[in-house]
């Protein structure tokens, strides 16, 4: 499969929403591993309780908000006093329109995170950019994209990023996953820091985070998150589902806990969250 580029990535996402806009139940609208969901969420939370960044008056910027899964995750954990999704894809924006229709604490707008004249009118005391930086695969687009974020970003709030942060930088079909220094270069370019560093996974994302050298230990890493999918796919009743996304879930944090004090959490092999502030 070549290499997308950043206007036949838009059109992906565009065919992506729209193949979603006559959904019945709200699971139709998922975009994301059940497993992933159970152990980040819990990671998430943990991580802005411990930065103390969501009250009642606080503003949130869903960057990339897709198929709402974030904004519905704000909603339902947290009581922020707005919530302001935008996306490139319209389709996405009519489908959350759509599903949040009523919800005056909820807005929504397409807009282009990329577009050197993006205003979005008002600063955010957190802005939430889940699976979108590794998406522009222009390093141009990419540096006017973290300069917006940093523009909006209100004096004293907080980015939550999700990234690998692998040691060599990878190139795949639909992404580009910069190595962790030239990503901290590009976040010292536009005057942002990195706060922190979260691991959360091993199997239920891409062992991304893995070097290219290391073919081995990515086939088994991909052959147990397949195994994974196979069994939820297969499951008999919803009831046993759920009892393997609790039972990997459970085996997700055990792996954590045992690894916190022992590895570097940005050598996990996973996705992490990273926390970005103004330097």
């Amino acid at each position: 499969m070549k290499h997308m580029s950043q206007p036949e990535l838009a059109t992906f996402f565009e065919n992506c929403w729209n193949e979603k806009e006559n959904y019945q139940i709200e699971s139709n609208l998922s975009y994301s591993d059940p497993i992933e969901d159970a152990v980040l969420y819990k990671v998430y939370k943990e991580l802005l309780e411990k930065l103390n960044c969501i009250t009642d008056k606080t503003s949130i910027l869903d960057i990339g908000c897709g198929s709402g899964r974030w904004i519905r995750y704000f909603n339902e954990n947290f009581q922020p006093k707005s919530i302001h999704g935008i996306d490139l894809a319209t389709s996405s924006i009519k489908l959350l329109k759509k599903y949040f229709k009523g919800d005056n604490k909820i807005s929504l707008s397409n807009a282009n995170i990329c577009d050197p004249e993006l205003n979005l009118e008002q600063q955010f005391d957190l802005i939430n950019v889940s699976n979108v930086f590794f998406h522009i695969v222009e390093q141009d687009l990419l540096v006017e994209a973290l300069l917006n974020l940093k523009k909006h970003l209100a004096p004293n709030g907080y980015a939550v990023t999700t990234e690998y942060l692998p040691k060599n930088t990878m190139r795949t079909p639909m992404m580009l996953v910069h190595n962790r220094e030239d990503f901290q270069r590009l976040i010292d370019h536009c005057g942002l820091k990195i706060v922190e560093v979260n691991a959360f996974a091993f199997l239920c994302n891409d062992p991304m985070g893995l070097e290219p050298s290391e073919t081995e230990a990515r086939t088994n890493f991909n052959k147990a998150r397949a195994g994974i999918k196979k069994l939820l796919k297969n499951a008999r009743s919803p009831e046993e589902r759920q009892e393997y996304v609790s039972l990997f879930s459970t085996i997700e944090d055990a792996f954590n806990e045992f690894c916190e004090p022992r590895i570097d959490q940005v050598d996990y092999p996973s996705q992490k969250l990273v926390v970005l502030a103004h330097a």
